[in-house]
């Protein structure tokens, strides 16, 4: 593949920000475009992001003298001179978001030059194999914390779906999601499209899930408790009152043995690792609910071998914009399985119509697609796109 030009423009995410997207023109008449999402909740430990403006300058002035011309053999060829060229370890002088979306465009010419869908060409460059297991759905149908005003502590209540099918797994999604809506009488929608209730306390909406999916059936609940959000001065913010960390865990075990949780993710601050030790420990003995780290791994390899490690988790958020890089994302995802974890690929708050997270989450074999509420195009067109990928694989 030889680059012949890149373009660049602002366009606007889900929640009405500028956010970036490029498209990839090569020397023999191939092209692809990507656009990259922001999240609302950002850890501490993430790839750096630039102002759109500025990345689109880093593509004019700073990539495109070194890239025309140049030819790649492979998307790891290509995503290593991004790397040297932003010479840094955070990808702070070029920004994630620049690479992420030069990566991604990358590979989809590389996959359309091979004659294979994006998947396929994703499983080979990750070496990973195929995967027996069905892909579960993380629905996030009740939005609080950071991605709604006026609303519980709590950021994401989720439904989880496991279903052979996808197409079924969104189907039951969607019902569930409608029953959510009947049931409430004053809602509004959040960031991640789920609804917003007018709730002070942190297990009203469980309840209301719970309910909702033992009408239904075929579903169990999850949260992302975002923890980092949480943090204050004293303690964690917990229904207007500062709690220690040990009065938080215990709100947290309350939970997952009286709604049968799947999982939790990231239940305490980014910093917090001993308590992540300590729950993880505990619920490995009494229930089958695990920890998922996100904040506090952010599809870092290096970090997410030390939670491994440490036993602070028994899954993993991966989110590429975190790292910055394709390559290093898949890298992250060989990580988490050497070390027996669950990998849920997720989306942000501020989304866009790319929908590269299906195939990424169908070619390395996740636990999980984490895509927000079944409503909005920007996260119905990444369920959208897992079932026509199944379809392509005859899965």
């Amino acid at each position: 593949m030889k680059i012949a030009r890149i373009g660049s423009q602002k366009i606007l995410d889900s929640r009405g920000q500028p956010t970036l997207e490029v498209e990839v023109f090569t020397e023999g008449n191939l092209r692809a475009r990507a656009s990259v999402p922001a999240g609302k909740s950002i850890g501490q430990f993430e790839a750096a992001a630039l102002p759109v403006p500025d990345a689109m300058r880093a593509i004019e002035e700073k990539i495109m003298p070194v890239l025309e011309g140049r030819g790649f053999a492979s998307l790891d060829a290509f995503d290593r001179v991004l790397i040297e060229l932003d010479g840094t370890p955070d990808k702070s002088n070029l920004g994630a978001n620049t690479l992420l979306a030069l990566s991604i465009a990358a590979a989809r010419v590389f996959a359309s030059g091979e004659g294979m869908p994006l998947w396929k060409y994703l499983r080979l460059q990750g070496n990973f194999p195929s995967s027996a297991q069905p892909l579960r759905l993380y629905l996030n149908l009740i939005n609080g914390g950071a991605h709604a005003v006026n609303a519980t502590d709590i950021q994401e209540y989720m439904v989880v779906v496991e279903r052979r099918e996808a197409r079924e797994a969104l189907r039951i999604g969607i019902q569930i999601f409608e029953e959510i809506k009947r049931r409430s009488t004053s809602y509004r929608i959040g960031d991640e499209g789920g609804v917003v209730l007018p709730a002070t306390k942190n297990e009203a909406p469980l309840e209301i899930l719970k309910e909702a999916i033992s009408d239904i059936g075929g579903a169990r609940l999850a949260l992302d408790v975002a923890g980092s959000w949480l943090v204050r001065e004293g303690g964690y913010q917990w229904e207007g009152n500062i709690i220690d960390r040990v009065m938080l865990a215990d709100a947290l075990s309350v939970f997952a043995s009286q709604y049968e949780l799947l999982s939790i993710e990231d239940p305490f601050g980014e910093n917090d690792a001993e308590r992540f030790v300590m729950l993880a420990n505990t619920f490995k003995k009494e229930r089958d609910t695990f920890l998922v780290g996100d904040d506090l791994t952010v599809t870092n390899p290096g970090r997410i071998q030390r939670a491994a490690s440490e036993g602070m988790i028994g899954g993993v958020i991966i989110k590429p914009n975190q790292i910055g890089i394709v390559s290093e994302a898949l890298q992250a995802i060989r990580v988490a399985k050497e070390n027996g974890l669950k990998t849920i690929v997720s989306h942000r708050s501020g989304e866009t119509m790319d929908d590269f997270i299906a195939d990424f989450a169908w070619a390395s074999g996740a636990f999980g697609l984490k895509a927000g509420a079944p409503g909005p195009e920007e996260r119905l067109s990444k369920y959208e796109r897992l079932i026509r990928i199944q379809e392509e694989a005859g899965a």
